[in-house]
Parts: structure tokens; sequence; C-alpha cells
């Protein structure tokens, strides 16, 4: 007999399995908990904390002198425990989303005004009611469940989102209510996996108990935004991942497959609101590698049942989550099929396809004397641009700049080099031999090129670019060529430049240096445009020297007869995505100013920060985005404590102390795998990234670290008798009760003076009262 410490393991509760390999499985201190029926240990030579032990089959031999009655006996005592452990889960699952509903959608409609990112949110909502086109950061699959609630509201998509208060007959808090649900449905689903994860009941409902009195969970599910959806795909990505973990011994069975598709489709669907949903990805990645390299070892497994493996895994976790992701821009792309605000985010032919754009109005050729807009061809290019602000150096002339935005300031006019351009003469269209002069409409000047400077920002690369001279001086530094490149519709390339799918080169007849623009923006005094520049090198045909006809109007031509584009679905998904990363970088924090929303990774572990999601006049209604104390302080401790342990059972086990059986040894690795690194994946990335930071970032790493306290407090528990498992359960559920109502009037909204609530400022960055 080898001599044991008595750590942690639990009977889980799904698995299936015969009565001794159950008796083997419970832990001493619980046995007592379940039943004193199920307790087979020597009580001479065991205490409730320390028990002797041998292998599992040495165990079984030990227990077949059991005459066959006694083991009847306690199948039947043993299917009671498991009637009442069933009643006691449902139960537990009815109070816990009873509790859940109530917090979460009691007086939701309170404030009657857009709160914090509603302004956003809503506003994004209602362009899928309206069908108009528009473009955020985001993936779309939160905004369209935004939509979805807004569509079940019965609000029809008007309102601005701006500020105003929600007009009368407006059912916002319907909307609100409608993505609370899914706040509300987080909370059975943590308790559902905490069961799975060989949590005892009681540590499973306090998980739950923590989420649903958390007032920073409970805050952020109670408004029109994406977090409460983000946190939903999140939870379940995690549970899915549980749950396949659970089957690893039933490979290729029907709820194997399931619950591998399931882990795809929420990793799927997490990614599709958020990209930080992206590590949920990395950590089941990192567990399916760990998973696949463990079964290189198996000398058992036959070749072709491993490279089953495989192909169950790309199937399941790449191509599922892969082609739901494409599925949401192919959704949203089909239901914003009307011109919006933001159409300049994609190609000249993307806002084609789009009703009421006026591209389809455009003639088919470009000819002298037309007003046009010019779009540049580098992926994340706007459209060609000046006003009349003036280079603070340099030229001192108005700036020629690339904008993503539609503007009459993007509008220019095509005349001849050699004079003022006649109505009255036959139409001239534009080849590659025309030499044009390009006016700026809005303020009369003339695109020009400076060879005495360099540009700005891309220096030595390229001359200097910028808008000046009148209609009465013709300068060689104004002419310029239309080289025509290919077309994207004909092949060969067409003689004259033709509207939207004819792809040129702008070449200065002076230098032959070629017009070019990339994502490198302009300093404050360029108000971040893009930069525009003539490129040096007269043989590039790098994309930055590439443009496109997008608007051409001329007096003399009607518009073209539909040309049958066809919608170039991937080179759109492609041209989004990549606008959206370039949005989401340039998301940088104001190192100038000081802004009191944002926040550094580590405030959020310890809750140093807060948010205001609105205003905060005496009269007015206030919410701070604030969480419970003990749930997130005790969360962190959790997480120190939990690695610690990990750290000694390592070092204890390579000093050859035996403490573990090898199935609860690997229950216990993958409580570090799915919860710490879970936590880690979820909050380390966030010290890398450039953008602009928000407390509210820290909601996803938050709920592995609330499961993970649920683990530490188990493994607690385990060492307690059943009457102080009780006491301390309780006291841990009335603190947090307690200090959840305490500071519930910044959750539920506080319409009095702030300086009345002085005593809930803990912290100096806690937000709660005055002016700072």
């Amino acid at each position: 007999m080898i001599k044991r410490r008595n750590v942690y393991t639990q009977l889980h509760p799904s698995e299936d399995r015969d009565w001794n390999q159950e008796l083997q499985d419970i832990p001493l201190s619980r046995r007592e908990e379940k039943s004193a029926d199920i307790q087979y240990y020597d009580e001479k030579s065991a205490s409730q904390d320390e028990v002797f032990l041998s292998d599992p089959d040495e165990v079984l031999d030990s227990k077949k002198d059991d005459d066959k009655a006694g083991i009847e006996l306690g199948k039947l005592k043993h299917k009671k425990i498991e009637n009442n452990n069933y009643l006691i889960i449902k139960w537990s699952v009815i109070v816990i989303t009873i509790l859940a509903a109530f917090t979460r959608y009691w007086a939701i409609g309170r404030a009657n005004k857009p709160i914090w990112d509603e302004v956003h949110f809503g506003k994004f909502g209602s362009h899928y009611l309206k069908g108009s086109f528009y473009h955020d950061v985001h993936p779309p699959l939160g905004k369209m469940l935004v939509g979805v609630g807004g569509k079940i509201a019965g609000y029809d998509g008007r309102f601005a989102f701006e500020g105003a208060d929600y007009p009368e007959g407006m059912k916002y808090w319907i909307m609100r209510a409608w993505l609370a649900t899914f706040g509300v449905i987080i909370i059975p689903l943590a308790y559902w996996t905490s069961l799975e994860l060989g949590l005892s009941h009681y540590s499973s409902f306090l998980v739950s108990w923590f989420l649903i009195f958390d007032n920073g969970f409970t805050v952020i599910s109670r408004f029109i935004l994406l977090d409460t959806t983000l946190l939903l795909f999140t939870a379940t990505s995690l549970h899915c991942l549980v749950m396949f973990h659970n089957q690893r011994n039933k490979p290729f069975s029907a709820q194997w497959w399931l619950w591998l598709i399931l882990t795809g489709a929420s990793i799927g669907a997490v990614s599709s609101t958020k990209w930080v949903g992206l590590f949920s990805v990395t950590l089941i990645g990192i567990y399916t590698i760990r998973d696949l390299w463990a079964k290189t070892g198996d000398i058992k497994m036959k070749y072709s049942t491993y490279f089953g493996h495989w192909l169950a895994r790309i199937f399941g976790l790449i191509i599922v989550p892969a082609s739901l992701y494409v599925l949401m821009f192919y959704v949203h792309f089909s239901i914003l099929n009307r011109t919006g605000p933001d159409d300049g985010t994609l190609s000249s032919l993307f806002q084609y396809h789009l009703a009421g754009s006026g591209l389809q109005e455009n003639p088919l050729k470009l000819a002298m004397g037309a007003n046009i807009t010019i779009r540049g061809n580098f992926l994340d290019s706007g459209l060609l641009h000046s006003h009349e602000h003036q280079y603070p150096e340099y030229s001192l002339e108005q700036q020629i700049t690339n904008y993503k935005f539609h503007d009459d300031n993007n509008l220019f006019t095509v005349l001849p080099w050699d004079g003022a351009y006649d109505p009255e003469q036959p139409v001239q269209f534009i080849s590659s031999e025309i030499i044009v002069r390009l006016r700026h409409n809005a303020t009369g000047k003339f695109m020009r090129v400076w060879t005495d400077w360099d540009t700005p920002v891309s220096g030595a690369r390229g001359y200097h670019v910028s808008a000046g001279g009148s209609d009465n001086h013709t300068e060689s530094k104004d002419l310029w060529r239309f080289d025509i490149y290919d077309d994207l519709n004909l092949s060969p390339a067409p003689e004259h430049v033709h509207s939207l799918t004819t792809r040129f080169q702008l070449r200065h007849i002076d230098t032959g240096c070629l017009l070019a623009s990339s994502d490198r923006r302009l300093p404050d005094w360029g108000f971040d445009q893009f930069e525009v520049w003539c490129e040096k090198n007269i043989k590039s045909n790098a994309l930055e020297t590439l443009w496109n006809i997008e608007y051409n109007r001329h007096e003399k031509l009607e518009p073209a007869p539909d040309r049958g584009f066809k919608r170039a679905f991937w080179r759109d998904l492609f041209r989004i995505n990549h606008a959206m990363w370039s949005d989401n970088n340039n998301l940088r924090p104001d190192e100038d100013r000081n802004d009191p929303l944002t926040s550094k990774p580590f405030h959020w572990p310890f809750m140093l920060h807060t948010i205001r999601m609105c205003g905060w006049g005496d009269n007015e209604i206030k919410f701070l985005m604030i969480g419970n104390p003990l749930i997130w302080w005790g969360s962190t401790a959790a997480l120190v404590i939990h690695t610690a342990m990990l750290v000694y059972y390592q070092v204890r086990m390579r000093r050859g102390v035996r403490e573990w059986v090898k199935k609860d040894w690997e229950k216990f690795e993958f409580f570090g795998h799915s919860l710490l690194l879970g936590w880690v994946f979820h909050f380390l990335p966030f010290y890398i990234m450039g953008r602009v930071l928000y407390f509210h970032h820290y909601f996803p790493a938050l709920y592995f670290a609330v499961i993970n306290m649920g683990f530490v407090i188990d493994f607690a528990l385990a060492k307690l008798n059943k009457s102080n498992q009780k006491q301390l359960v309780f006291l841990i559920m009335l603190a947090v009760l307690l200090l959840f109502w305490y500071f519930s009037p910044l959750t539920y909204g506080y319409s009095k003076p702030s300086i009345d609530l002085k005593g809930r400022k803990w912290v100096s960055g806690w937000r709660v009262y005055g002016d700072e």
C-alpha cells in the first residue's frame, strides 16, 4: 500500500461508470456528503484528510470479498443518490436562472436615452433594419443580433442614436432585454460547465452566484452592446471544449462528433462577434495540438485512426468555424444592399451593387470635361481628395490627400492641358495619349507636383503633391496622363478609360512620376488622412500607383447600360477584413490627452479603474461599470493560488512523491489548461496591443477567472466536513450578495448627487463621484 494525501478528486456527474469505479473516484472528504453508504475505506488506517490507496486494480481486487447482496443494496442506494443529485441540479438551475433574469431585467428601461456604446451598436443595428451599408471594426454577428432585437421590438431603424432621448413609442427596453437574455443564459451555462469540469455542486453553484451578483457582469448585460454576445459565445466555447474533452474515451461516437462540431461553431461565433474571440480559438487550438501530440505516443492506435483524428479536427475546428465566419459576412452583405454612410470602405464595383449609390448612372467612358472621383486601389484606399487647408511647410499650397469617405471635396474635373474646356466641341474620350489637368471642383485648384521637395511622410521615395495654380495660367507641373494598366471586366484593356473597371496610373508629364497613395497617414495638420505623393520609380506597378474612376458624370453622355458586373464576394470579404484590421490598429491612445475612460491591462485584475457609462450631472441617471470587489479580487487571488498549486505538485511529482492517480492528475492538468490558460490567452495579449484599451476588455478573461475561483474553493471544501462546507459556502454567498447590494445604485442607475455615494469609492481610480 502507498500512502497518499487526500488531494482533489471529484466524481463526474455526467459520466456513466460502474459502482466500484465510482467508489474509487469519490474523495474521502465527500463520501459522507454523497452518502453514508458510499464509503469504502478502513477507518482505522485513514482519516478525513489522509487515506491509503493502492493502484486501481488493487482497489478492485480488495472489493471482491463483498457479498453480492451488499453490492446490490449499494446499487439501489446509489440510484437514489443519483435521483437526488438530479433534483438538486434541476432546482439549482431554476433558482440561478430566476436570479439571473431578475438582476438583468429589473428596471432595464430606466434610462430613456442611449447609454455608453449604445450610440454605436444601436446605430449599427439600425442599419440592418434599413438595409444601408456601414463599416465597423468588428465582425457582423453581434451587430446583426442587435438588429434582430430591433426587429423584435418593432423598431424601424430611423432613430440616430446620437444622444437624444429615445423617441416616444420606441421599445428600446425590449432591445436591451433581448441582449440581456444572453447574459441570463450565461449563468446556467457556467453552472453546467463547472459540473462538467468536475466541481462539486456547492462550488458550481458558487460560480453561478458570482456571475449573477457581479455588478460588472450585470451592468454590461443590461444595454445594447456587443459584450454580452461576446461573453455568451466565449462561455459556449469553453463549455463545448469541456464536453468534447469528456468524450475523449469515446472517439468518433455521436456525442464526440456533436461536441467537436459545437466547439467549432462556438469559436466561429465568438470570432464573428469580435476579433478578441480569436483568443478562444487560440485556447482550443493549443488544447488540440497537445491532444494530438499525446496520441502519437499511443502505440495501440492504428495509423488510420490517428489520421482520422486529424481529419475530424480539421473539419470541426477549422472548416466549421471558418465557414461560419464567412457565412456571417455573406449575410451581412446580403442584408446591407443599399447605399449608406460608409460605402467608401469598399471597392467601386462593390458600391455599384448598392441601391442608391448612383454609380449605375455612370457613362461607360471617361471624357474631357467630366466630373469624377478617383479611387485608389491599395487595400485600404479611399478617394483622391483636397480641401482648403494648406501644407504647413514645403509648397504651402492646398493639401492633396486620400480620404475614405464620400465628400464633395473628392470631386475633380478633367480639363484639357492647353486651355479651357469647350462644351460645344465634340466629346473627347480619354486614352493614354491624352494630356489633361485635374481641377479640384470646390476650390478651383489644380493637382500638381513639386520636384523641390520630397513627400512629407514617405520621404525620398516620392515628390511632393499639392493643389494650386489657376484657370488663367497653365504650368507644366499641372499636367497628367491616364496610363491604362488593365481592366477588371475586359481583356485586353480598352483603348479608353472606362468607369469603375479600368485601372490606370496617373503619370506626371514633366517628371514621369506616378501618383501614389498608401495607408501612411498624415500628421494632425493633415487630419489623419492618407498621404498622396508622386512615386519616383516610373516603372512601378504597385497597387499604390493604381487608380480607377468611381463617380463619373458628363453633360453629354448617357448612363451606360447594365454591364452585368458580378459580385466579387471573396475580394470584398478580404477588403473589408483588411479595412477592419487597419481601423482597429488606428484606434490608438492619444499620448497628449488624458482620457479618463481608457485604462491599462494591469488595472483590470485588481479593479483599479472603472468607467462612467454616461453623464455624471447631479440630476442625471448615472451608471458606473464597476465589479463586485470580492469577486474581482478573489478571482485574481485564486489565479495565484492555482498557479502555486500547479507548481507545488509538479515539483513534488518530480521528487518522486506519489499523491495522484493518473486519472485525477489528468483532470487537475485540464483545469490548468482550460482555466489558467484560458485566462492567460484572454488577458495577456492586451499588453502587446497598440490600440486604446478599456475596462470592459477584461470581462472574457474574468469569466475564466471566476470559474477558476470555483475550482480553488472546491479544493478547499474537500478538506472540510459537510457542516463546515455549508457554513463556508453560506458566508461567501452572503458576502457577495451584500457587496452587490452595496454597489447596486451604480449598477441600476443613481439619479441623486453622486457625492452621496462617496463612501463607495474604495480605490482612487473608482470614478464614483466628482469631476475627476
